[in-house]
């Protein structure tokens, strides 16, 4: 997965550009070809109209949601637009 352009700079070769994620995590959330509209855009979607300002932003989950709530936070947290509260925090169990 490509590193976010936004926090990039966060990061040092070969992360800087991009960061190894399980292709089963990758391809439901961004990769899906069964569905219309990919779980990511869809969680996206469904949260823009909730954020108002003074709003945080967390994403959590538990086990394999765990790691989808780390996937979707950080390409939250990289992404341009303006209505997405920084940080996004993420928290996870196992």
């Amino acid at each position: 997965m490509r590193t976010p352009k936004l926090i990039k700079h966060k990061f040092e070769k070969p992360l800087n550009e991009s960061v190894t994620v399980h292709k089963g995590f990758y391809d439901y959330l961004f990769d899906n070809n069964n569905i219309e509209t990919q779980v990511y855009e869809k969680i996206r979607n469904d949260i823009k109209p909730l954020m108002e300002d003074g709003y945080s932003l967390y994403v959590t989950g538990h086990s394999l949601g765990g790691a989808l709530a780390t996937i979707v936070a950080f390409k939250l947290a990289g992404s341009k637009k303006k209505w997405i509260p920084r940080p996004v925090t993420a928290i996870t169990s196992a």
